[in-house]
Protein backbone atom coordinates (compact mmCIF):
# COMPACT_ATOMS: atom_id res chain seq x y z
CA UNK A 1 0.00 0.00 0.00
CA UNK A 2 1.01 3.62 -0.33
CA UNK A 3 1.33 3.93 3.44
CA UNK A 4 3.86 1.08 3.52
CA UNK A 5 5.92 2.74 0.83
CA UNK A 6 5.84 6.09 2.66
CA UNK A 7 7.03 4.30 5.78
CA UNK A 8 9.89 2.64 3.87
CA UNK A 9 10.93 5.94 2.34
CA UNK A 10 11.22 7.57 5.73
CA UNK A 11 13.32 4.74 7.18
CA UNK A 12 15.66 3.45 4.52
CA UNK A 13 18.05 4.37 1.77
CA UNK A 14 16.56 5.27 -1.59
CA UNK A 15 18.08 2.22 -3.29
CA UNK A 16 16.57 -0.30 -0.87
CA UNK A 17 13.27 1.59 -0.80
CA UNK A 18 13.05 1.50 -4.58
CA UNK A 19 13.89 -2.22 -4.62
CA UNK A 20 11.20 -2.98 -2.03
CA UNK A 21 8.60 -0.91 -3.83
CA UNK A 22 9.37 -2.59 -7.16
CA UNK A 23 9.32 -6.04 -5.57
CA UNK A 24 6.04 -5.32 -3.81
CA UNK A 25 4.29 -4.08 -6.94
CA UNK A 26 5.63 -6.84 -9.19
CA UNK A 27 4.49 -9.43 -6.66
CA UNK A 28 1.03 -7.87 -6.57
CA UNK A 29 0.91 -7.77 -10.38
CA UNK A 30 2.00 -11.40 -10.49
CA UNK A 31 -0.78 -12.39 -8.11
CA UNK A 32 -3.30 -10.54 -10.28
CA UNK A 33 -2.14 -12.35 -13.42
CA UNK A 34 -2.32 -15.68 -11.60
CA UNK A 35 -5.88 -14.93 -10.46
CA UNK A 36 -6.77 -14.04 -14.06
CA UNK A 37 -5.47 -17.50 -15.05
CA UNK A 38 -2.52 -15.93 -16.88
CA UNK A 39 -0.28 -18.08 -14.77
CA UNK A 40 2.84 -17.99 -16.96
CA UNK A 41 3.03 -14.19 -16.99
CA UNK A 42 2.22 -14.06 -13.26
CA UNK A 43 4.78 -16.73 -12.49
CA UNK A 44 7.49 -14.86 -14.39
CA UNK A 45 6.84 -11.68 -12.41
CA UNK A 46 6.68 -13.42 -9.04
CA UNK A 47 9.77 -15.56 -9.71
CA UNK A 48 11.74 -12.43 -10.57
CA UNK A 49 10.68 -11.07 -7.20
CA UNK A 50 12.13 -14.04 -5.30
CA UNK A 51 15.73 -12.93 -5.83
CA UNK A 52 14.99 -9.24 -5.46
CA UNK A 53 12.77 -9.86 -2.43
CA UNK A 54 15.52 -11.78 -0.66
CA UNK A 55 17.84 -8.84 -1.26
CA UNK A 56 15.27 -6.21 -0.26
CA UNK A 57 13.70 -7.87 2.79
CA UNK A 58 16.14 -10.56 3.84
CA UNK A 59 15.35 -14.24 3.61
CA UNK A 60 14.01 -14.43 7.16
CA UNK A 61 11.20 -11.89 6.83
CA UNK A 62 7.43 -11.99 6.62
CA UNK A 63 7.48 -10.09 3.31
CA UNK A 64 9.87 -12.59 1.76
CA UNK A 65 7.73 -15.49 3.03
CA UNK A 66 4.74 -13.87 1.25
CA UNK A 67 6.69 -13.93 -2.01
CA UNK A 68 7.52 -17.61 -1.50
CA UNK A 69 3.87 -18.30 -0.68
CA UNK A 70 2.79 -16.62 -3.92
CA UNK A 71 5.26 -18.69 -5.94
CA UNK A 72 3.82 -21.77 -4.23
CA UNK A 73 0.31 -20.72 -5.28
CA UNK A 74 1.42 -20.18 -8.87
CA UNK A 75 3.06 -23.61 -9.02
CA UNK A 76 0.03 -25.29 -7.45
CA UNK A 77 -2.24 -23.59 -10.00
CA UNK A 78 -0.03 -24.95 -12.78
CA UNK A 79 -0.21 -28.46 -11.29
CA UNK A 80 3.50 -28.41 -10.45
CA UNK A 81 2.99 -29.85 -7.00
CA UNK A 82 6.61 -30.70 -6.15
CA UNK A 83 7.65 -27.10 -6.78
CA UNK A 84 4.59 -25.80 -4.94
CA UNK A 85 5.51 -27.87 -1.89
CA UNK A 86 9.11 -26.67 -2.06
CA UNK A 87 8.00 -23.03 -1.85
CA UNK A 88 5.24 -23.64 0.68
CA UNK A 89 7.64 -25.49 2.98
CA UNK A 90 10.17 -22.64 2.76
CA UNK A 91 7.38 -20.23 3.62
CA UNK A 92 6.21 -22.49 6.47
CA UNK A 93 9.70 -22.50 8.01
CA UNK A 94 10.06 -18.72 7.84
CA UNK A 95 6.56 -18.08 9.20
CA UNK A 96 7.08 -20.49 12.08
CA UNK A 97 10.22 -18.57 13.04
CA UNK A 98 9.11 -15.00 12.30
CA UNK A 99 5.37 -15.09 13.05
CA UNK A 100 5.06 -18.11 15.30
CA UNK A 101 3.08 -21.31 14.89
CA UNK A 102 -0.15 -19.77 16.13
CA UNK A 103 -0.36 -17.03 13.48
CA UNK A 104 -3.23 -17.10 10.94
CA UNK A 105 -0.80 -16.74 8.01
CA UNK A 106 1.04 -19.83 9.21
CA UNK A 107 -2.29 -21.69 9.34
CA UNK A 108 -3.07 -20.60 5.77
CA UNK A 109 0.27 -21.95 4.60
CA UNK A 110 -0.45 -25.28 6.32
CA UNK A 111 -3.85 -25.36 4.63
CA UNK A 112 -2.27 -24.81 1.22
CA UNK A 113 0.28 -27.55 1.87
CA UNK A 114 -2.61 -29.84 2.78
CA UNK A 115 -4.35 -28.89 -0.45
CA UNK A 116 -1.32 -29.82 -2.55
CA UNK A 117 -1.02 -33.19 -0.83
CA UNK A 118 -4.76 -33.69 -1.36
CA UNK A 119 -4.37 -32.93 -5.08
CA UNK A 120 -1.48 -35.40 -5.25
CA UNK A 121 -3.66 -38.08 -3.66
CA UNK A 122 -1.46 -38.19 -0.56
CA UNK A 123 -4.38 -38.12 1.83
CA UNK A 124 -2.55 -38.97 5.05
CA UNK A 125 -0.19 -36.03 4.55
CA UNK A 126 -3.10 -33.79 3.51
CA UNK A 127 -4.96 -34.62 6.72
CA UNK A 128 -1.84 -34.02 8.79
CA UNK A 129 -1.54 -30.45 7.52
CA UNK A 130 -5.27 -29.74 7.49
CA UNK A 131 -5.58 -30.88 11.12
CA UNK A 132 -2.64 -28.67 12.18
CA UNK A 133 -4.39 -25.77 10.45
CA UNK A 134 -7.71 -26.69 12.09
CA UNK A 135 -6.21 -26.56 15.59
CA UNK A 136 -4.60 -23.17 15.01
CA UNK A 137 -7.71 -21.64 13.46
CA UNK A 138 -10.00 -22.95 16.20
CA UNK A 139 -7.76 -21.38 18.83
CA UNK A 140 -6.75 -18.15 17.11
CA UNK A 141 -9.70 -17.33 14.86
CA UNK A 142 -12.50 -19.20 16.60
CA UNK A 143 -14.87 -21.87 15.36
CA UNK A 144 -17.26 -19.35 13.78
CA UNK A 145 -14.62 -17.92 11.44
CA UNK A 146 -15.06 -18.65 7.69
CA UNK A 147 -11.47 -19.89 7.36
CA UNK A 148 -12.15 -22.51 10.02
CA UNK A 149 -15.23 -23.67 8.10
CA UNK A 150 -13.17 -23.90 4.91
CA UNK A 151 -10.59 -26.05 6.67
CA UNK A 152 -13.29 -28.36 8.02
CA UNK A 153 -14.69 -28.65 4.50
CA UNK A 154 -11.22 -29.49 3.18
CA UNK A 155 -10.85 -32.22 5.79
CA UNK A 156 -14.28 -33.58 4.86
CA UNK A 157 -13.27 -33.58 1.21
CA UNK A 158 -10.17 -35.67 1.93
CA UNK A 159 -12.23 -38.24 3.82
CA UNK A 160 -14.67 -38.19 0.90
CA UNK A 161 -11.79 -38.85 -1.52
CA UNK A 162 -10.64 -41.72 0.70
CA UNK A 163 -14.13 -43.26 0.61
CA UNK A 164 -14.62 -42.62 4.34
CA UNK A 165 -18.06 -41.07 3.87
CA UNK A 166 -19.23 -41.15 7.49
CA UNK A 167 -16.09 -39.28 8.57
CA UNK A 168 -16.53 -36.87 5.65
CA UNK A 169 -20.10 -36.11 6.73
CA UNK A 170 -18.91 -35.49 10.28
CA UNK A 171 -16.65 -32.70 9.05
CA UNK A 172 -19.11 -31.35 6.52
CA UNK A 173 -21.71 -30.98 9.29
CA UNK A 174 -19.22 -29.10 11.48
CA UNK A 175 -18.91 -26.45 8.75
Amino acid sequence: SREEIKEWISKESDEITELKAMTYYKTQAGISYILLKRTKKGMNLVSECEKKGKEAYGQESEKFSQILFTIGVANANKGEYVKALEYYHKCERIEATVLGESHPSYATTLNNIGSVYDNKGEYVKALEYYHKCERIEATVLGESHPSYATTLNNIGSVYDNKGEYVKALEYYHKC
